[in-house]
């Protein structure tokens, strides 16, 4: 970062900075993105045609997602100033903590969750409302039934999980690692959703 951008952070001239351009994700802007406080934000900056660039090869545009408490020009400037922002583009999510993980938890949705006849194995079927698809590691002390610790929940659709959990439990608390997120450079977020079960 030069003296120039700097001074402007100083004297309140620079509020934010990309850290996702057309399809480059830029570590190094978001390192910069905490240090200084600055909103993040996903842009395409497109300078041709839209499908030329992204829908022919199969790709959305990177977007800015803003957590405005009002459908309003004024809200909306509250929430960039504020920083309340999360950076997409396709599957890749990048934003502060306090922004992506109830995002996160907002768009998992616990649809079914009861053990299997008399066993000790949970089925967990979780529903994806994003328009990304999600890919999680399992962070529980309980390993998965025939499925891999790695997984995705694609867009707007369902997954359905198989949890050892040894013996059959009231409550679990369902704690993922979401790998298509960055909350710090290679720093992924933990989400937890409680799941509670009927004896």
């Amino acid at each position: 970062m030069s003296d120039f951008q700097k001074e402007r952070i100083q004297k309140g001239e620079l509020h934010g900075i990309e850290v996702i351009n057309m399809g480059d994700y830029a570590e190094e802007s978001l390192a910069l993105a905490l240090e200084h406080n600055l909103t993040i934000m996903g842009t395409s900056d497109i300078h041709g045609l839209i499908d030329w660039d992204f829908v022919e090869k199969g790709h959305d545009r990177p977007i800015t997602l803003v957590f405005a408490k009002e459908k309003t020009e004024e809200a909306l400037k509250e929430a960039l100033f504020a920083g309340r922002t999360v950076a997409v583009f396709n599957s890749l999510l990048v934003g502060k903590e306090e922004n992506l993980v109830p995002l996160l938890e907002a768009c998992v949705k616990i649809e079914k969750a009861a053990y299997i006849n008399k066993t000790s194995i949970l089925e967990v079927t979780l529903r994806n409302t994003s328009s990304s698809d999600l890919i999680f590691e399992n962070q529980m002390p309980y390993s998965f039934y025939s499925s891999s610790p790695v997984f995705t929940v694609p867009a707007e659709s369902t997954k359905t999980i198989n949890i050892k959990t040894l013996e059959k439990k009231r409550e679990v608390l369902l704690q993922l690692k979401a790998l298509g997120a960055y909350m710090a450079p290679k720093e992924h977020p933990v989400v937890t959703w409680k799941i509670s079960l009927e004896e």
